[in-house]
């Protein structure tokens, strides 16, 4: 089992663990960047990069808790989007922020061009809702089936996604909200492509 980031000296002594020994050299070569969405991303070599999530040692606070049951709530309309746009990747997409060819979904992630916790924020807006008082079941999923129905509503009818190769949506996350939704020629470069249709 890993260790938890508490209980080791260092963050490269937390990642080694989880890498061979040539990969172990190049994260002392090439180093490595902490995320806030909860990830490491190491540079392993010139092509190659590798994801490590970061052992949380707290509990989601209730606000984190909400967020991700609102998250978890439009997982069928993202799977949906990935079955529209199978074809699409079999033929060979290029990430227009890395150019790295994508050709399953292994190698990517389905993005939200305009920004989730943005989007999360304009629903609570319009709705004059307080994610705090928000209920949760016991498996995290939002209770009120009408604020459900209607939050899938919202995002079936608002969202743009995208496809970006994992690092760039990783790094992506990096930034605020507010760099992302000022960033045009970011918005400009990835295409909107249709999750709606059957």
């Amino acid at each position: 089992m890993p260790l938890k980031l508490s209980e080791v000296n260092t963050e490269k002594e937390y990642l080694s663990q989880f890498l061979s020994d040539r990969q172990k050299k190049h994260l002392f070569e090439h180093g490595y960047e902490r995320l806030v969405d909860g990830r490491y991303i190491l540079f392993l070599d010139a092509q190659k990069s590798r994801s490590i999530p970061i052992v949380r040692t707290k509990k989601k606070t209730k606000s984190e808790r909400v967020k991700a049951a609102f998250r978890k709530a439009i997982n069928p309309q993202i799977k949906q989007f990935r079955r529209h746009n199978n074809a699409l990747l079999k033929k060979g997409f290029h990430c227009p922020i890395t150019h790295l060819r994508i050709t399953n979904w292994k190698q990517a992630h389905v993005d939200h061009i305009y920004p989730f916790i943005s989007l999360l924020a304009d629903f609570c807006l319009e709705n004059k809702l307080s994610l705090g008082v928000v209920e949760l079941n016991k498996k995290g999923e939002i209770k009120d089936d009408s604020l459900l129905a209607a939050w899938r509503e919202f995002h079936q009818l608002n969202a743009r996604l995208g496809i970006l190769s994992k690092e760039a949506n990783l790094k992506k996350a990096a930034l605020t909200p507010d760099k992302i939704r000022s960033d045009v020629r970011y918005a400009d470069l990835v295409p909107s492509l249709e999750f709606n249709k059957q």
